[in-house]
């Protein structure tokens, strides 16, 4: 384990955190189990096997002796497969796990032709983009039912306390490399999330809008736009979240600022990024928020439903910015210039 630091701006003061990066496997492991049933009903996943099974690693599955097969699931109208990988882990619906946990398991088999692949009902379109995107010529069953597999290949955890394993960094930079070829400043929007939403921030998009960010709602957007947009982003700004999961398709020279609200303790983006080579840097609110009193006494009442939102000052974050290298100076005199080029150009055409 090995230790790494990371600067955080909090209350106009630039400090200094060290966080531990584990250290991960490069190469994925996986069981192969012979002769299984598996049954996915209501969002849980059963495997009916006779053989032995780690489990400790995979709990988000259920395995269990043939002995317990129970007719009422009407096995002999199951769905023969004669190998396939079945694509399973915690929160699969939750963004970062799914492109984190899930996607990577497709290393398996190497994503040939013949890939063929079980997983959990699909609900998001991140899920189906995400699928096609990497594994295009799969098969993939996705319903309710019970499948009848030769030779059923589980992955172990890609993850460690919530850092991708060495070889999930290789599988996303060979199938995607990233350019220096960068050109734009974002922000990304957390509105639509019911956690962490910064409650001033049509006031913050309008200053970033001002200094030539460009603002996205991820859930707006495709699988692909989303890589292609972090691909060519040369600063990334966002509240902690699962937008930021797709900076790992972002460049090296890219800038990366993260706003972490109140009782927000994971460091897991700072450590991503730090593998990657990214300039990171977070800034820290320390006080929540609440849209009016009455939602405040009602979360005093109730702390384990507060959503932890609040609110930034941007003037913090203004300052901020510029200590890691965004100067609106130089950004006034781009645009200048560009003007200047337009005028020329119109007057030339006269």
């Amino acid at each position: 384990m090995s230790k790494i630091n990371i600067n955080i701006f909090e209350d106009d003061t630039l400090i200094s955190e060290e966080i531990s990066q584990v250290k991960t496997s490069k190469k994925i492991e996986y069981i192969e189990i012979n002769n299984a049933y598996v049954v996915i009903e209501n969002e849980n996943t059963i495997v009916y096997t006779n053989d032995i099974v780690n489990q400790n690693d995979i709990s988000y599955i259920k395995f269990r002796p043939k002995k317990y097969m129970d007719d009422k699931n009407n096995f002999n109208k199951s769905i023969e497969i004669e190998k396939c990988i079945l694509l399973n882990t915690y929160f699969p619906n939750i963004f970062y796990h799914w492109i984190y946990d899930i996607i990577p398991q497709l290393i398996i088999n190497d994503i040939s032709e013949n890939t063929i692949c079980i997983t959990l009902p699909l609900k998001f379109s991140f899920q189906i983009d995400s699928l096609r995107y990497f594994a295009p010529n799969s098969k993939i069953y996705s319903d309710e039912g019970i499948y009848k597999i030769n030779k059923l290949l589980i992955s172990y955890p890609t993850t460690s306390l919530l850092m991708p394993k060495e070889f999930v960094f290789d599988f996303f930079r060979k199938k995607e490399s990233f350019t220096n070829n960068l050109y734009s400043n974002i922000y990304i929007s957390r509105k639509k999330g019911f956690k962490r939403r910064i409650l001033n921030e049509s006031s913050l998009i309008k200053y970033l809008k001002s200094i030539d960010f460009k603002v996205y709602a991820l859930e707006d957007i495709t699988f692909t736009e989303q890589i292609n947009i972090f691909k060519s982003a040369k600063f990334i700004i966002s509240a902690h979240g699962s937008g930021l999961t797709n900076i790992i398709f972002s460049s090296p020279l890219c800038n990366i600022i993260e706003i972490y609200g109140p009782g927000c303790g994971e460091r897991c983006f700072a450590k991503i990024a730090h593998k990657l080579g990214i300039n990171y840097s977070a800034l820290k609110i320390k006080d929540l928020a609440y849209v009016n009193i009455f939602e405040k006494i009602f979360y005093e009442f109730f702390p384990n439903k507060n959503p932890y939102h609040f609110r930034i000052n941007i003037s913090l974050l203004q300052n901020f910015m510029q200590s890691n290298g965004f100067s609106e100076k130089s950004y006034v005199l781009t645009l200048q210039s560009s003007q200047m080029r337009r005028m020329m150009l119109y007057s030339a055409l006269r």
